[in-house]
């Protein structure tokens, strides 16, 4: 089945995009996903957990990132603030929690 370009007006306006097939490469390339990771998941804030969660200090939860093949715990310190720390120890590299 051939679909055709309903308003042509953009194609000549972004000649550069073309009219050809895109390339589902990105899509399915382990490389392409990696890449990803590093460039856009491990450099922006993601959403882990509510704070509602861990309503009192000492409450904490784990929460295992896939897209960023790491862990993190978030607690609700003495003093009330919530904070988040890679679940990790520094000297072995083993899960803390």
């Amino acid at each position: 089945m051939k679909t055709v370009i309903a308003d042509k007006r953009w194609t000549k306006k972004y000649p550069h995009v073309g009219t050809g097939p895109v390339s589902t490469e990105p899509c399915i390339s382990p490389e392409f996903f990696e890449l990803e990771r590093e460039r856009v998941f491990k450099r922006c804030w993601l959403n882990v957990g509510r704070v509602g969660d861990i309503p009192n200090p000492g409450d904490y939860f784990v929460q295992d990132v896939a897209v960023c093949n790491t862990s993190i715990v978030v607690v609700r310190g003495r003093d009330g603030e919530v904070r988040a720390f890679h679940n990790v120890c520094s000297h072995r590299g083993n899960k803390v929690v």
